[in-house]
């Protein structure tokens, strides 16, 4: 029963956790994507814009993509890494909208250098930052999932043994049986 136990703990300490990571640091490099070709479109973007907007619609809110993970992370740093992903997201949205508004009203070197630039207020850092953090929450939950799953094997090892040790026995069982049975017809 702890084998059970300990498979469906790193089923959901693990790998479901690690897996809707996954899918949200997927869906913030697509949103990510769609904020730069916007500016390569420039003024024909609107698509990517309106994909963009889609993708991070919920991501820094509590009920969101990222609030939801939190909520559901069973280790502190992993929770730890989603608070601070959560900060840097909504940083990214708050720079997203100058940019935007740079755009839309034409100073292109404004919105690019907001969009790609280094500065503390620039998207690519917050983003990077994001990126960071959900790749560092990733890989602890990869690693409870493995030392979970070890756990397992380690408490399904006996019962190898267990199995060959119970078929000796009864086929050592039978054997005397027949043996019996064979004595009585002489």
């Amino acid at each position: 029963m702890i084998a059970i136990e300990t498979v469906s703990a790193s089923r959901h300490q693990g790998s479901a956790q690690a897996d809707a990571l996954s899918q949200v640091r997927v869906s913030i490099l697509k949103a990510r994507a769609d904020e730069t070709l916007t500016l390569v479109a420039r003024g024909a973007g609107q698509a990517y814009e309106s994909d963009y907007v889609r993708l991070t619609k919920t991501l820094a809110d509590d009920r969101g993509l990222l609030g939801s993970a939190r909520t559901a992370a069973t280790d502190d740093r992993v929770r730890s890494d989603l608070a601070a992903a959560m900060t840097d997201a909504a940083t990214w949205l708050k720079v997203h909208k100058k940019i935007r508004t740079a755009d839309d009203s034409g100073d292109y070197t404004t919105a690019v250098g907001l969009t790609i630039g280094s500065g503390t207020d620039s998207a690519a850092t917050a983003f990077d930052r994001l990126d960071g953090e959900l790749g560092d929450a990733i890989v602890r939950t990869r690693g409870s999932f493995g030392a979970e799953v070890s756990d397992g094997q380690g408490a399904m090892s006996g019962v190898a043994v267990g199995a060959s040790l119970l078929a000796l026995i009864a086929a050592a069982g039978s054997a005397y049986g027949s043996w019996q049975r064979l004595k009585e017809y002489r």
